[in-house]
């Protein structure tokens, strides 16, 4: 007869084994999991920190970027109020000549200077405006004064048409829209499209696809300047699309043209 006995060691050692491997087996994926959340929660801190940052950078940037439009804002607005006030000054002295010639009676003889000298000034704010078809705009007014020079229209019907020269330009001042004109761009005569903002801004886009501001130079002259830059040419882009559109009046981005540019 064979004796169990010895077996039941080996059998109890077995079953111990057996209980404590699976709670050695848990504790060791526990502690995995752990270094996992730590490494995971590491690189979420990490993440945090540079979302944090890039946050800071954008507030700045935008901080710069309103102080930016707000200056911009000013000098349209400086400037808009100097083309009101040539405006009204045009008004008063034509209306002060024409008190003139209702209280005196001037006759032709008399009247002949001072539509020249109207005409003269008239001339010369068309040449130190924006270019917006200067050329024909100054022969008009040429024209009318050699007539009167000549002799060929009387001097009484001379003042109704400058009054309606000067009315057009009145018009000019307060007209947006999209327009067609020959540019002078880096010696070339081109035609061009034009967008025109009353006569405070002028922008442009060639048929080639060169995209422009018009900006008076440290020596007063006009200049046609090529925009490379890809956020100004798509405000001007928008803009000529939304005049194509009818759109012409609303709240639009814009290139400073009143910039004085170096002359190249």
């Amino acid at each position: 007869m064979i004796s169990t006995r010895t077996n039941r060691p080996i059998l109890i050692g077995g079953i111990f084994l057996a209980l404590v491997m699976p709670v050695m087996a848990d504790d060791q994926v526990g502690i995995e999991n752990i270094g996992n959340l730590s490494k995971r929660l590491i690189e979420l801190r990490g993440k945090v920190d540079d979302l944090s940052s890039e946050l800071a950078l954008r507030r700045e940037e935008y901080r710069q970027q309103a102080k930016v439009l707000y200056a911009r804002k000013s000098e349209t607005q400086a400037e808009l109020e100097r083309q009101k006030g040539l405006v009204k000054r045009l008004q008063k002295k034509l209306e002060d000549n024409k008190q003139r010639l209702a209280q005196a009676g001037l006759s032709d003889a008399r009247l002949t200077p001072v539509v020249l000298a109207a005409a003269e000034h008239l001339g010369r704010q068309i040449e130190q405006g924006l270019p917006y078809k200067r050329e024909e705009r100054l022969a008009d007014v040429h024209e009318l004064m050699e007539q009167v020079k000549s002799g060929v229209v009387p001097a009484s019907k001379a003042a109704a048409r400058l009054w309606a020269l000067i009315e057009d330009e009145l018009r000019l001042r307060r007209e947006n829209g999209l327009f067609k004109q020959v540019i002078d761009l880096e010696g070339s005569q081109l035609l061009a499209e034009v967008a025109r903002v009353g006569m405070v801004m002028m922008y442009f886009r060639t048929s080639d696809g060169r995209i422009g501001k018009v900006s008076k130079s440290r020596e007063g002259k006009w200049r046609y300047t090529t925009l490379t830059d890809k956020s100004h040419t798509r405000q001007i882009e928008e803009l000529m699309d939304a005049f194509r559109k009818q759109v012409r009046s609303g709240y639009f981005e814009l290139p400073n043209a009143l910039v004085q540019s170096e002359v190249m």
